[in-house]
């Protein structure tokens, strides 16, 4: 194929760092019947493809797909210079992800004092502090940790951080079912005035036994938004938190579509969104299994 241009990738993962893995690329024309096949290359080092058409006629699809990441698809287009280097993300998939966790004493000291008074956690009663922490699933702890920055990184009123004011009843992997002060319920619609949050349908977040709807609440951002659920009984006041996918994957890295719509929510593509999307980091790594 006639060609002079010239296409050099990089791959890596939400940190920037190399992947570890093998990758395969599938380099398609946009409009001519011409392809280019890679099918395994060490990913540690740039893969760089010649011979092929720049502008005008230097629109190319990319496909990259790796055995613990998942696949992505993006438009790339080879400049009348002749060539182009590009960094391509690949968010890992959590079937094949091994989460390092801190160690509990270098926690946020805010996170500690969640898990030092919650002593009614669901199927860890009369459990606190590192002993909690050291019971959770890691999906549970990563949910958690998930959650507990995406809260720190929100401005609540006067600066005070939502933390100190909850008291967990409830942890999984996507969401945590926590006590809070009904003053905290009561600002809500402040929040939304001064468009911290956003008024949304708690249609999807069923009422706990004996407590009644009490409105529900998302963040602004376009993905990884934190959504609180309020529900009253009496002078009670518990709340539903999580992290809205909110198709963040397929958006944010571009991840091919089929191979993510209708998956479940899972803390660790959450981390994924939160880490490359928000620049925010909950304090765990994901890395990949090694069996």
């Amino acid at each position: 194929m006639a060609g002079t241009g010239r296409l050099e990738l990089d791959f890596v993962d939400v940190h920037g760092a190399r992947l570890s893995d093998n990758i395969a690329i599938h380099l398609r024309h946009s409009v001519l019947s011409e392809q280019r096949r890679v099918d395994s290359h060490e990913a540690r080092q740039t893969l760089a493809i010649g011979e092929l058409r720049a502008e005008p006629q230097g629109l190319y699809s990319l496909e990259v797909t790796a055995h613990s990441y998942w696949p992505v698809r993006r438009f790339v287009t080879i400049p009348s210079s002749g060539r182009l280097r590009q960094s391509i993300t690949l968010p890992i998939r959590p079937n094949r992800a091994r989460a390092i966790f801190p160690a509990y004493s270098s926690l946020d000291d805010r996170v500690r004092g969640v898990l030092d008074r919650s002593n009614e956690v669901r199927g860890h009663k009369d459990v606190t502090g590192r002993e909690l922490y050291a019971a959770m699933s890691d999906e549970a702890r990563a949910g958690l940790m998930n959650i507990a920055k995406k809260a720190l990184a929100i401005q609540f009123t006067d600066g005070a951080d939502l933390l100190p004011h909850i008291t967990l009843l409830e942890i999984r992997g996507d969401r945590c079912f926590v006590a809070v002060p009904v003053a905290l319920k009561n600002q809500m619609p402040a929040f939304v005035e001064g468009d911290v949050f956003r008024s949304v349908d708690d249609v999807l977040h069923e009422a706990p036994d004996g407590f009644a709807r009490a409105g529900s609440f998302k963040t602004l951002d376009a993905f990884g938004n934190l959504q609180m659920t309020f529900f009253v009984r009496g002078d009670r006041c518990v709340a539903d938190v999580d992290i809205d996918d909110a198709a963040g994957l397929g958006h944010v890295f571009q991840v091919v579509r089929n191979h993510v719509s209708g998956s479940p929510t899972h803390p660790y593509n959450i981390h994924q969104i939160l880490v490359k999307h928000q620049h925010l980091d909950p304090g765990y790594r994901l890395v990949p299994r090694t069996t």
